[in-house]
């Protein structure tokens, strides 16, 4: 059964628990990173601003009159979260909202800082100690063979490297880091199962067990 559902004579009941809560209003499309850290600041919790009355909500800037519309609109997402919770918990990905520990501590300081990340692999402290190698897509056989170098002596040192598993500098990047034994993050521009591109799955498997792949994207 859906934890978001219209009950009995039209009430609404909204989940307490705080992940589901976050998660389910990342899910709705009004609701994006500013949004949502205004709906904290004023509520301390995703949890407590689903439980907040509508009037409550009318009286926050940047949502106003669109408040009762949304809300309506998030009650109606209940088979939405309920898809989405399952297909985290059977691919055995997690989600990381600023509720968990381990939210990364450099995008929990962003104003606009992701609601929740879907998280494959594992993320550690020692990965706060990294370096972001990026480039063309379409680098230079010199290009991606100067990048996959510079990863894997900076793996050797300790420093987790950080790319974005596009084609060119960025897959060079994470295979230079795996072969140098240390450990890779990789930042995805879409949701796991619109995997881009598909030539990188392989890469992206190894990457998950040295490290991670996110997302912020369902």
């Amino acid at each position: 059964a859906a934890r978001v559902f219209f009950g009995p004579g039209g009430n609404v009941s909204f989940p307490t628990d705080e992940t589901e809560a976050r998660v389910l209003l990342s899910l709705h499309p009004k609701i994006g990173p500013v949004r949502f850290a205004r709906l904290l600041e004023r509520f301390a919790s995703a949890s407590a601003a689903l439980a907040a009355p509508r009037e409550a909500w009318e009286s926050l800037e940047g949502v106003g009159g669109s408040a009762a519309a949304i809300r309506r609109e998030l009650a109606a997402l209940g088979p939405a979260l309920e898809k989405e919770l399952a297909a985290v918990r059977r691919a055995g990905y997690r989600t990381l909202t600023g509720a968990d520990a381990d939210y990364p501590e450099a995008v929990r300081s962003l104003r606009d800082a992701p609601p929740v990340l879907y998280l494959w692999g594992t993320l550690r402290p020692r990965d706060q100690w990294a370096v972001a190698l990026v480039g063309s897509r379409s680098a230079s056989p010199y290009g991606r063979a100067v990048a996959e170098r510079l990863a894997r002596e900076l793996a050797q040192a300790g420093v987790t490297v950080v790319s974005g598993l596009a084609r060119g500098v960025d897959a060079a990047a994470h295979a230079g880091a795996l072969s140098g034994g240390g450990r890779t993050v990789g930042v995805l521009g879409s949701g796991f199962s619109r995997f881009y591109p598909p030539e990188n799955r392989r890469l992206a498997e190894r990457m998950a067990e040295n490290g991670a792949v996110v997302t912020e994207f369902p």
